[in-house]
């Protein structure tokens, strides 16, 4: 068939056919490249038109395919620029729109992703500021606890101190108490006379006692309520004028160990007397103690001699001293096997 264009012949793979007035055409007539017109598929071959039959705007229905101007080669038809049967127009309000959905998209994502940093950043934050208080309270109680340890040791160094300076006391309590007997089981009566019980007390254990040798006797202690009659007479202390008549008495006391009341001839039951060094409160409590609990610790012999207590195992060649609390514990054993103790005394 000839071409409606050239009016020569048009072969089937170089011709295309209107589909609207049925006109056959060069490719090269209707400025298409060769190039162009291999590409162009068999479906958009049948719905092609020539340049007359397209609408008047330049568009036609033809599927949309971009094309760009080129050089047509030297042997073949004059050089021409066109596009093809595609509709450019739709093909970039198509690519408008798709671009304009996907910005729109875009942006939705981008807001709501900067919400969401936004969000996160105030609770990183907020969690920054938790850790940050919570550091400065450890560092608060670390400094705490060392200024609670100082302060342990302290009051630590501060008891050392007044149990050291307690028993300076206690030592010098004591020295005062030399020249004093505590003389016990003597009855109490309304008119006793006991500077005269003391030195018939003392005659009668062998020892040479005149009212010269005593500075003054004494009750010590509470007083017992009148309707208590079995109560226990308060003891009788004596101080003496000199330390030798004092050791003396202790001494013959332990000599004859068996005198009682009726002996010094006061009346009532005879009760048995008994002579003692004058103990200061604290070191009263801890002979009563070393007694009680010398023979569960298997020691046989616990005294006082010049105001210091003393404890012996029978197989033992010397004492050990009990000066205070630590010493009985380390010494008597711990404080578990305590036996209780009367301290009415």
């Amino acid at each position: 068939m000839d071409c409606s264009t050239c009016t020569k012949p048009a072969k089937t793979d170089e011709s295309l056919k209107c589909i609207n007035c049925h006109g056959n055409y060069h490719y090269y007539c209707n400025g298409i490249t060769e190039v162009e017109f291999k590409k162009l598929r068999p479906i958009n071959k049948q719905k092609w038109k020539c340049y007359d039959c397209k609408d008047s705007n330049g568009k036609s229905n033809s599927p949309v395919i971009p094309v760009q101007k080129k050089q047509l080669a030297t042997t073949g038809p004059a050089t021409a620029t066109s596009i093809t049967n595609a509709d450019l127009a739709k093909l970039i309000d198509f690519m408008e729109e798709k671009f304009n959905a996907q910005t729109e998209n875009f942006s939705n994502f981008k807001t709501t992703v900067t919400d969401q940093l936004s969000a996160l950043t105030s609770v990183v934050n907020s969690w920054e500021h938790r850790i940050q208080q919570l550091e400065n309270s450890t560092q608060q109680l670390a400094d705490n606890l060392n200024s609670l340890k100082s302060q342990d040791n302290e009051i630590s160094s501060l008891h050392n101190t007044i149990d050291c300076l307690q028993e300076q006391l206690n030592t010098q309590e004591q020295l005062s108490l030399r020249k004093e007997i505590e003389i016990c089981g003597i009855p109490e009566f309304e008119s006793e006379n006991l500077i005269h019980t003391v030195l018939v007390s003392a005659q009668k254990i062998g020892v040479e006692l005149t009212v010269n040798d005593i500075d003054y006797v004494t009750r010590v202690g509470p007083k017992s309520k009148p309707d208590a009659a079995a109560a226990e007479p308060r003891p009788v202390v004596a101080r003496l004028l000199r330390n030798n008549k004092r050791d003396e008495i202790l001494h013959a006391s332990k000599v004859r160990r068996n005198l009682s009341t009726g002996d010094i001839g006061l009346g009532g039951t005879a009760r048995k007397v008994y002579f003692n060094e004058r103990l200061t409160k604290v070191n009263r409590h801890l002979f009563r103690e070393a007694r009680n609990r010398s023979k569960q610790s298997g020691y046989k012999f616990c005294w006082v001699k010049n105001g210091s207590i003393y404890v012996r195992k029978e197989d033992q060649k010397y004492p050990k001293l009990i000066r205070n609390t630590n010493d009985l514990e380390q010494i008597l054993g711990p404080i578990s096997t305590r036996v209780p103790i009367n301290t009415t005394k």
